[in-house]
């Protein structure tokens, strides 16, 4: 009976450890985060991923705005009537006497006129294709919780080695704990990955290593663990 009980635990553990696992794998494969920053910007202009992200962990960006298109005026010979107020660069421009929006501008430079709301992605190092003036929205694209979770895993299996000595040191029962946790990490890692979405650049490319790394970490760290409590057993 005793006996029975034992291997109960064991199959018990083994089940739990899988699961365990297997949402540890999961919540690697899917752990992206978004960090909100929304500013007005003065003027129209490119904005650079470098500029905005704050954190080593920040692998993309997103930016919604209005956004605006760069024409290049040459009215260094002859001036150029703008109606309505714009954005320029370069150019000298005044309001023409009697009018409400007409201007004249001389010069050379660039004009910018409004396209309507955009949506731009970014990946880590670049800028946006747009120009954006306005208050825009930044999101920001993490994958700390994905590290953290791998780190997490880690220590869990290590833990998981002297839980599983109370009920046994038998060497093929913990390799086929070690073998199933890495199994169990991997098979939710692919299903977590399964839901990143893949229009925001970099960032499945960046979740998508800490998936086998995971799985082999937590193999690692598991046998090492393994070994050091028999060896501390076989020294008392």
């Amino acid at each position: 009976m005793r006996l029975e009980s034992h291997h109960v635990l064991v199959v018990l553990f083994l089940a739990m450890y899988s699961v365990v696992f297997y949402y540890l794998g999961l919540w690697i494969g899917s752990g992206f985060s978004i960090d909100i920053v929304e500013r007005p910007i003065p003027e129209p202009q490119r904005l650079a991923f470098d500029d905005y992200a704050f954190s080593r962990f920040h692998v993309a960006m997103r930016v919604w705005g209005l956004a605006y298109n760069q024409t290049f005026v040459d009215a260094s010979k002859e001036p150029v009537t703008l109606h309505g107020y714009h954005f320029t660069s370069g150019l000298e421009c005044s309001r023409v006497k009697g009018t409400e929006d007409v201007y004249e501008c001389t010069g050379s430079g660039y004009v910018y006129t409004p396209q309507g709301f955009r949506e731009d992605c970014v990946p880590r190092g670049g800028v946006t294709a747009n120009y954006y003036a306005g208050w825009v929205r930044i999101l920001l694209y993490s994958v700390h919780q994905a590290v953290a979770t791998v780190l997490v895993a880690a220590a869990a299996s290590g833990l998981a080695v002297y839980v599983l000595a109370h009920l046994s040191l038998n060497a093929r029962l913990h390799a086929l704990t070690a073998a199933v946790g890495s199994l169990s990490l991997l098979i939710g890692g692919l299903r977590g990955l399964g839901t990143v979405p893949r229009g925001v650049p970099g960032l499945y490319e960046a979740l998508q290593p800490l998936v086998p790394l995971a799985a082999v970490a937590s193999l690692a760290v598991y046998t090492f663990t393994y070994a050091l409590l028999r060896r501390r057993m076989r020294n008392r």
